[in-house]
């Protein structure tokens, strides 16, 4: 197999390339997380009965488009479509896959853009006369975390990256924001998360940053890995509230 065969990055790793003089063993260098970005922008326009749509553009470079062509050419529709509803399907119940689409170049670009509209019948939760809801919903951090005096092996990526989301959130104009999350923001030497909200008039904006500076974590500083992605975990399951506005 050529290296653009593997269904997805082997970083730090010896590889044996196949060209028309026959085999090469080669070092697959390592990237920097800046390389490998996914980026999501999107708009979700909120209803008052716990409903979503979500129209917003998925952006991928380096091993993260690398990954993409891969798992684009060797699914079928079906698996191709759950493999994009799988970057939010848990934050929103029974969510659908309305349309997709690639932008500029397609697949052959260098940062490829993919257009998608969801939407979900069940994504907020009602109360009374307010709305909760959680706005991080692209690839939130649900990792489960070995405790910190049980981990005895290295945590391994396999490749560094920086994930960014700018989400705009659209509420219905006879609701009023009551609450939000405070700044978040965290860095140690193997990552940065960092998650801020700001509103304007019934739009709220979630900007989030989560960067995993290096492909490998030492089980010895286990404890700094642990602390950034437990105050992710944390911070993605925090929930905005609005309220109705009294006649």
């Amino acid at each position: 197999a050529t290296i653009d065969d593997y269904p997805y990055s082997v970083e730090g790793t010896n590889a044996l390339v196949v060209t028309e003089n026959g085999g090469q063993l080669i070092h697959i260098p390592q990237s920097s997380f800046d390389e490998n970005k996914l980026t999501f922008n999107g708009t979700c326009i909120l209803d008052d009965k716990g409903g979503v749509n979500i129209h917003g553009v998925i952006s991928f470079t380096g091993n993260y488009a690398q990954h993409l062509r891969y798992v684009y050419s060797n699914l079928n529709t079906e698996k191709w479509r759950n493999w994009i509803l799988g970057y939010i399907n848990d934050a929103i119940p029974a969510v659908k896959l309305n349309s997709y689409s690639f932008l500029g170049d397609g697949i052959k670009a260098d940062t490829i853009k993919l257009k998608v509209n969801y939407s979900g019948k069940h994504f907020t939760n009602i109360s009374g006369n307010r709305i909760y809801f959680a706005p991080s919903i692209f690839r939130k951090v649900s990792v489960d975390l070995e405790d910190i005096d049980k981990r005895e092996t290295d945590v391994f990526y396999r490749y560094p990256s920086e994930s960014n989301d700018t989400i705009t959130y659209i509420f219905p104009g006879d609701y009023e924001l009551q609450f939000i999350p405070e700044l978040k923001e965290i860095e140690s030497e193997y990552g940065l998360y960092r998650s801020e909200y700001v509103h304007n008039g019934n739009e709220l904006t979630l900007y989030r940053n989560l960067n995993i500076y290096n492909q490998i974590i030492p089980v010895e500083k286990y404890k700094n890995y642990f602390d950034l992605m437990s105050a992710a975990k944390n911070s993605d399951k925090q929930r905005v509230i609005l309220e109705k506005l009294s006649d």
